[in-house]
């Protein structure tokens, strides 16, 4: 049904039109971007959720959506099963965030457009990925490495022994994403995406599928 050699190709040329460098000075804003979903017979609603903060980490803005999800969860494809969601939060949220941080990973991916840089090429915004576990590579002193390439790096939280790996998504340097996560970082999971995260296990707990 899905034609993922497509889907390869498609990854490949998004790859090519990630900007990895720095496409601005400063910013005011971030938002914290993350999914989840629920199985309901047959089928399964994925709810996102994009909590916005200012550089004083005080929440500015909650904004949330439900639907149901057709693409099935495959490994290296996540953007084709996360994005509709995630695209109708950024364009339906009435405040905007300066730059997104993306519960997931830029590019570090098989094709180097993991979902941070699904989102940012095709929405021409500022993404970046911090994810739990690593997806590929070798871990070289603090860099994860894969095909020679540098393509994420480890960030240790003093109350956690295992990192996160956080990567470029689009129109960011990857010091820079670090410089941002390492900001926000009050435990293991940095601010953003750990309330995005809290806020959907609100959710889950009280949802009524009104979809």
């Amino acid at each position: 049904m899905w034609e993922l050699e497509k889907l390869k190709d498609e990854q490949i040329e998004c790859s090519k039109k990630v900007i990895k460098k720095d496409c601005f000075k400063d910013f005011n804003t971030i938002g914290g971007i993350d999914l989840t979903f629920i199985k309901r017979d047959s089928k399964t609603i994925g709810i996102g959720a994009l909590v916005i903060l200012d550089k004083d980490k005080n929440i500015l803005h909650i904004h949330t959506h439900k639907d149901y999800v057709n693409f099935p969860y495959i490994p290296g494809f996540l953007s084709y099963r996360e994005f509709p969601i995630i695209n109708h939060i950024i364009k339906s949220s009435k405040t905007k965030p300066d730059i997104y941080m993306i519960d997931g990973n830029g590019i570090l991916h098989p094709r180097m457009c993991g979902l941070a840089s699904y989102v940012g090429v095709n929405l021409d915004i500022i993404t970046f990925g911090v994810a739990k576990k690593k997806l590929l590579g070798d871990i070289k002193g603090d860099y994860v490495v894969y095909n020679d390439k540098i393509l994420g790096k480890t960030i240790y939280h003093k109350k956690s022994k295992n990192p996160i790996f956080v990567s470029i998504g689009h129109k960011i340097s990857l010091e820079r994403a670090c410089g941002i996560t390492i900001y926000f970082s009050k435990y293991k999971i940095p601010e953003p995406t750990r309330l995005a995260h809290n806020t959907l296990s609100a959710l889950r707990k009280e949802i009524i599928f009104d979809i």
